[in-house]
C-alpha cells in the first residue's frame, strides 16, 4: 500500500503533461494508469470481481489477441508477428519493404512493437491506446511514415483485432481467396 500515494502523484502528473497538447489522450491515459494502480495497490479484488461479473467467459478473457488470431487462421505463434505485420502495411509499403530495411533495418521497428502490443491485447477497449501510442510514436513523425505512408495501418489493425474478436467458435477459419487471413477489403489502401 505505501506505493499508492507516489503512484497516483506520478499518474497525475503523466495527465498533465501529456493534457497539454492533447486532453483526451491525456485523461485516457490517467484512467488506464489509475486502473493500473488500484490493482497494484492491492485492490485486485474489486478489478477481478468486475471482471468476473461481466457476461465473457474466463477463458475468453484470459485469451491474448495473438493467441486468438493464430487458432482462428491456424498459424503458429511464433509466425505472428510477420503475418500480421506484412497485412497491415499499406500496399506501396509492403512492396517497398525490402528496399527500405535494406536502406535502414530499423525502419519498420515501431511497426513491430504495434503489432506486438496488440498481441498482447486482452480486452477490446484497450485497442484505441495502442493505437494511439503507435500514432504519436517518434518514428511516425519522419517525413516517409508520417506524408508517404510507409508503414502499418490503425485502421487495418482495428478491422483484423476487431473481427479476430468478434468471430464465433475457435475453429480455422477457412482462408481468404488470397491465401491469408486477411480478406480482399484488407486489401485495399485505408486512410487513417
Amino acid at each position: 500500500m505505501d506505493k499508492a500515494p507516489g503512484l497516483f502523484l506520478r499518474l497525475v502528473g503523466v495527465w498533465l503533461v501529456n493534457s497539454l497538447g492533447e486532453p483526451a489522450r491525456g485523461i485516457g491515459l490517467f484512467a488506464r494508469g489509475l486502473r493500473h494502480a488500484i490493482f497494484t495497490a492491492g485492490g485486485a479484488g474489486a478489478i477481478a470481481r468486475q471482471d468476473k461479473a461481466s457476461n465473457v467467459s474466463r477463458r475468453t478473457m484470459s485469451d491474448t489477441f495473438q493467441i486468438r488470431f493464430c487458432r482462428r487462421f491456424g498459424l503458429p505463434a511464433e509466425a505472428y508477428g510477420a503475418v500480421v505485420l506484412s497485412g497491415v502495411l499499406y500496399p506501396h509499403a509492403r512492396v517497398l519493404r525490402l528496399g527500405l530495411l535494406l536502406l535502414d533495418r530499423h525502419f519498420f521497428d515501431a511497426d513491430r512493437e504495434f503489432v506486438r502490443a496488440v498481441g498482447r491485447l486482452v480486452r477490446r477497449d484497450e485497442f484505441e491506446f495502442e493505437a494511439q501510442d503507435f500514432r504519436h510514436h517518434p518514428d511516425n513523425l519522419r517525413f516517409a511514415r508520417r506524408v508517404l505512408r510507409l508503414r502499418a495501418s490503425t485502421a487495418r489493425m482495428a478491422r483484423l483485432f476487431h473481427r479476430a474478436r468478434t468471430q464465433a467458435g475457435d475453429s480455422p477459419a477457412p482462408p481468404a481467396a488470397s491465401g491469408s487471413p486477411f480478406a480482399a477489403k484488407d486489401d485495399l489502401s485505408v486512410a487513417d
